[in-house]
């Protein structure tokens, strides 16, 4: 009796850790997850002054982004990405049910290589506020201590 419960019990296990995985699988930003720190930006339109700040920033600060393994993924309401990594229309959609983002809002998150949301801001965020909270974080701290030259 003993043995078919722990049986019963480890099915069930694989079963559950199955479906988290598969849930997963289906998140757009999978691909980045323990290689890269990824900006995630959310905009009605491509026109919006604060996707164009936030983009500013990226490109004013890209030492500092690629220091910190940081990309950046637009998801627009209206249209396709020029700038960043693009998203399609049902990954838009997908990541903005998960996230709880209105199609007339705008979002920055920044998701840890972990996959974990670390920051959520209503505006366009400020590198120093981006870079002391990466560069505090542990996986960051291990990273610098193994290359001293970031």
């Amino acid at each position: 009796m003993r043995r078919i419960r722990r049986a019963s019990t480890a099915v069930m296990t694989s079963l559950i850790t199955g479906f988290g995985s598969l849930a997963q699988a289906d998140s757009p930003l999978d691909p980045y997850r323990w290689q890269n720190r990824v900006l995630l930006v959310f905009a009605p339109s491509d026109n919006d002054g604060r996707l164009s700040a936030t983009r500013k920033l990226a490109r004013e600060h890209s030492r500092g982004f690629e220091d910190r393994h940081l990309i950046t993924v637009v998801a627009l309401t209206e249209g396709e990405a020029p700038e960043g990594q693009p998203l399609g229309r049902i990954q838009t959609d997908s990541l903005r049910e998960q996230y709880g983002i209105g199609p007339s809002d705008f979002a920055v998150f920044l998701i840890g290589k972990d996959g974990g949301v670390k920051l959520r801001l209503e505006r366009p965020p400020r590198a120093a506020e981006l870079f002391e909270l990466i560069d505090s974080m542990p996986m960051r701290q291990q990273e610098m201590r193994a290359s001293p030259g970031d």
